[in-house]
């Protein structure tokens, strides 16, 4: 263990005497696994833990950096910054100008700011860093890591654990110093693009929403209303592309009224407050009709028998008539396309007396009616 002492004021003394020294043992807990030493942090920072292999395989820490954020701090580099001491083996340090630090403390990031990384004494060998921020999440503000190697840019989390994997190659520019940096940029609120609410034929009603830059929401809310006022929690609904996608939702609420519903999406943000959706409605429950299907007139006369379909759900229906002595003598196969219609069957010169009408739907469910021929 050693510590380091750096100093603007030149050659100097330091002395720690035996009543500095505080009593006691800090013991680190566990996160993901590893030693985490940072426990009640309240200051945002974003700490980068690189990673590689050893020959035989086994992963091993090799490097980090750490960033503390606050506007007291400086933008350029002084005593709350620590220089980097270059090693032998891989190192990963922040640039500032042409110091080299481990430890930069600087104003809280904002849009276009750039944080450059440098690696030296790399070898051929797999890679990952482990981006690591504390209590960064900064309304309106979105990080990412570009890697100039391969030309991408990954979208950093600043409020959980962000890995990147990478890989130091035979290539020189794989290899090189400056090729990572991570930028903030500023982004778009999420915006609730349009809601749509439609009753179905079971008496629920179906509210469907499009969101647009989805990013930083905990929660979103259904709220409906029986006077378009009044609102209440109906259900709700997790975000599923809080990487500033573009998702559709959609919801159903079992118990909206007979008469006029009114709903609207509330927003939940993390580290803001809640936005809401134009409100939309559904009319009320119409009065539906039974559905029915009927012969008229009956008694039937000439053997022209006219069957009556009434708010009949649409579909094929296999047709056939039944005399008295069991016999079938007429079949047909209709395809419904409308709720209500009107079907004439000519029978022909049949007997007269009673026959039986049965109108099988697609499911199998039938329909039985009796009639005369007169």
């Amino acid at each position: 263990e050693a510590v380091f002492i750096q100093s603007n004021a030149g050659a100097g003394s330091l002395t720690i005497a035996e009543t500095d020294k505080a009593s006691g043992v800090s013991t680190p807990v566990s996160r993901n696994g590893e030693e985490e030493g940072r426990v009640g942090v309240t200051t945002p920072m974003l700490e980068i833990n690189m990673y590689t292999n050893n020959t035989d395989g086994s992963r091993y820490l090799a490097d980090g950096v750490l960033m503390n954020f606050n506007n007291g701090f400086s933008e350029g580099v002084d005593n709350n910054d620590v220089r980097k001491i270059v090693n032998v083996g891989d190192n990963l340090f922040l640039k500032n100008g042409a110091a080299n630090l481990v430890v930069e403390s600087r104003p809280m990031p904002k849009n276009n700011d750039t944080i450059k990384l440098s690696l030296t004494n790399t070898r051929v060998n797999p890679y990952s860093f482990e981006i690591d921020p504390s209590v960064l999440n900064i309304n309106g503000l979105q990080a990412s890591l570009k890697d100039k190697f391969l030309g991408n840019e990954t979208l950093l989390s600043l409020s959980a654990v962000t890995k990147y994997d990478f890989e130091i190659t035979n290539d020189a520019a794989s290899k090189a110093s400056d090729r990572f940096m991570i930028v903030f940029k500023r982004v778009a609120p999420v915006r609730i693009v349009k809601v749509i609410a439609e009753r179905n034929k079971n008496n629920t009603a179906s509210i469907n929403w499009y969101t647009e830059n989805e990013n930083d929401i905990n929660i979103y809310t259904i709220e409906h209303s029986k006077d378009g006022i009044n609102f209440t929690d109906a259900g709700m609904q997790m975000p599923t592309a809080n990487n500033y996608g573009n998702p559709y939702y959609s919801f159903v609420h079992s118990t909206p009224v007979t008469g006029i519903n009114w709903y609207r999406i509330k927003a939940t943000p993390i580290n803001s407050t809640d936005q809401y959706s134009s409100i939309v409605k559904i009319d009320a429950k119409e009065n539906e009709l039974p559905s029915t299907v009927s012969i008229y007139p009956n008694p039937v006369t000439e053997g022209k028998v006219q069957v009556h379909f009434v708010n009949e759900p649409r579909g094929k229906y296999f047709l056939s008539v039944i005399n008295i002595a069991g016999q079938t003598v007429f079949t047909e196969v209709l395809q419904l396309e409308s709720n209500n219609l009107q079907k004439t069957i000519d029978l022909g010169h049949v007997a007269t007396g009673n026959y039986q009408l049965i109108v099988k739907d697609e499911a199998g469910l039938a329909k039985k009616i009796s009639f005369l021929i007169k």
